[in-house]
């Protein structure tokens, strides 16, 4: 997935800027929204809530995000380690 929001967003789990972000993740395939890999995983396995609108979520993906300067496929590999499984659409 590509990276499309401003270049001015953050993370709205750890206020990360984007273009900070070590493993910049999108969740549920919203590419305008980024989040720390990490945090974003920890923040689900807890309570599966969308971090901005804190809606119950009943589907669950996390997808790498690219065109950004951090390393998307380290957050695929993280959480192809995390789950045991690689998500649907991930090379790596």
């Amino acid at each position: 997935m590509h990276y499309t929001g401003p270049q001015d967003a953050v993370c709205p789990i750890t206020l990360t800027p984007v273009d900070e972000l070590r493993w910049p993740v999108a969740l549920n395939g919203n590419t305008a929204q980024p989040y720390e890999c990490e945090a974003l995983v920890e923040w689900v396995l807890r309570r599966p809530r969308d971090p901005m609108t804190n809606l119950r979520m009943t589907r669950i993906a996390i997808g790498p995000l690219e065109g950004l300067a951090a390393e998307s496929t380290a957050a695929a590999a993280y959480l192809k380690r995390k789950f045991m499984r690689p998500c649907v659409g991930w090379k790596g």
